[in-house]
């Protein structure tokens, strides 16, 4: 991991944070969202909602304390600790609303049954995906051999992790701006627990024994 796409994450990060602090939305966020709505058939609705789960705190919390779990008892503690390091970091997301109070897109432009609450950015759906299945995308060539298998899983993991910033848009609960900050903040904090692990060695405590 360069040290050079660290701060280049941070310097995005903090500027997309600032504009989403000083703005309530960006040029261009509506026209993206009305377009992305135009496709407003009930089928296609239901199956951005069913995306949209998987985005969902609770289930990303669970997945990531059982790849926690498996990989303390695989003996991969190093890895483990990312996990964990990711599951810990799902708690910026909460903080950065509070912090930022950027109001969500109006009611009129929301597709879903009910209106979303809280502030807007970042979205926590699109924030925690990148967290948690970009650390997956970067763990899978560790335990998959098979090059066109692992390319498989990552590239369905990638569009997982689209497709649930792309579903937050569409039914109206966050603007396109909060979706692409999260990314960007997910990116920067993904980026930093990577670059920690290749830079930081196992406490002795940790480590396997010979």
């Amino acid at each position: 991991m360069r040290i050079w796409i660290l701060y280049l994450f941070l310097i995005a990060a903090i500027t997309i944070s600032l504009l989403a602090w000083f703005c309530d939305k960006l040029p261009g966020d509506e026209a993206v969202m009305r377009w992305v709505q135009t496709y407003d058939d009930s089928a296609f609705v239901d199956c951005m909602k069913t995306v949209s789960i998987f985005g969902q705190s609770w289930l990303l919390i669970g997945l990531a304390g059982v790849v926690a779990a498996g990989l303390f008892i695989m003996h991969r503690p190093r890895e483990g600790f990312v996990a964990v390091g990711a599951l810990i970091l799902k708690m910026v997301a909460p903080l950065m609303k509070d912090l930022i109070d950027r109001p969500r897109p109006p009611a009129d432009m929301v597709i879903a049954a009910d209106p979303f609450g809280e502030a807007g950015f970042p979205s926590g759906h699109a924030y925690q995906s990148l967290i948690l299945f970009g650390f997956l995308i970067w763990l899978v060539p560790t335990f998959v051999s098979r090059k066109w298998v692992c390319r498989s899983i990552q590239v369905m993991l990638g569009l997982l992790i689209a497709a649930i910033g792309f579903s937050r848009i569409h039914l109206g609960a966050h603007w396109p701006s909060d979706v692409l900050g999260s990314y960007i903040i997910g990116g920067f904090f993904l980026s930093l627990l990577i670059w920690a692990y290749h830079k930081k060695e196992l406490p002795q405590q940790f480590r396997r024994k010979p």
